[in-house]
């Protein structure tokens, strides 16, 4: 009650103030909600895929890209451990393709880095993620920034790997 004798009193402007500033979340949810839903700029992993020798299968939804050509990047370095990983070295046979299927010239520019041209037609990047736990490749990668996979069994999987 103290409220609306409050709200009696306030200038237009300042109700006006009031009212976009209670109303906004819902106009703006609202508005969200009638936005079409895309699957831009997602990471699938299909775990049916795991095979025996460790490695699972990767797909990343591009997003929409303006330009010619695009840099793909796989971390180098966890942050707080001070040892360089280079986890690109994990990876194997990147493609990049259309929304056709077809596959875009893809040229890797060092362990970590690939270079994609003709990424305004880019639709996805496949590739092959080696586990770390069972790897035999140096240096050794500091297990709880590691992976582990097992087909059928283990799945232990981290944002860098």
């Amino acid at each position: 009650m103290k409220f609306l004798k409050l709200l009696s009193k306030c200038s237009p402007k300042y109700l006006f103030i009031i009212w976009v500033l209670l109303y906004s979340p819902v106009l703006f949810s609202q508005q969200e909600s009638k936005l079409p839903q895309t699957d831009f700029n997602r990471l699938y992993l299909d775990l049916n895929k795991a095979t025996d020798d460790h490695k699972i299968f990767v797909e990343q939804i591009a997003p929409f890209i303006k330009e010619e050509s695009v840099e793909f990047h796989i971390p180098k370095i966890v942050p707080g451990t001070y040892v360089i990983n280079n986890f690109g070295r994990f990876i194997s046979d990147l493609k990049a393709v259309d929304i056709g299927g077809n596959e875009l010239n893809v040229q890797q520019l060092d362990t970590n880095r690939w270079k994609i041209t003709n990424a305004m037609n880019l639709y996805k990047v496949t590739f092959w993620v080696e586990d770390t736990y069972h790897s035999n490749k140096k240096p050794v990668v500091f297990e709880p920034t590691g992976s582990c996979i097992e087909r059928n069994k283990v799945f232990v999987l981290n944002n860098y790997c």
